[in-house]
């Protein structure tokens, strides 16, 4: 239940297609951010290794973050 409109239910009706479709747009936003940071990091100009960050550990950066994110928000208890 919703604490200030005690009437409206969460989960049900209109909301749970709102929710969907927000999995959905956070999904593509999702896809979208990894492939520009893979496509963002070339390393085609000089020989050295460290001279710019690694996509692949960028990538993984980025996972790790949202894995936390998500566990903060679901699992967390107020």
């Amino acid at each position: 239940m919703h604490v200030v409109y005690p009437e409206v239910t969460c989960f049900s009706g209109i909301h749970v297609l709102h929710i969907a479709i927000s999995y959905i747009m956070l999904f593509i936003f999702g896809l979208i951010v990894m492939v520009t940071t893979l496509l963002n990091y070339e390393n085609r100009y000089t020989r050295d290794p460290t001279s710019k960050v690694n996509s692949k550990s960028d990538i993984m950066m980025l996972l790790q973050k949202l894995v936390y994110v998500f566990f903060f928000t679901f699992f967390s208890q107020d």
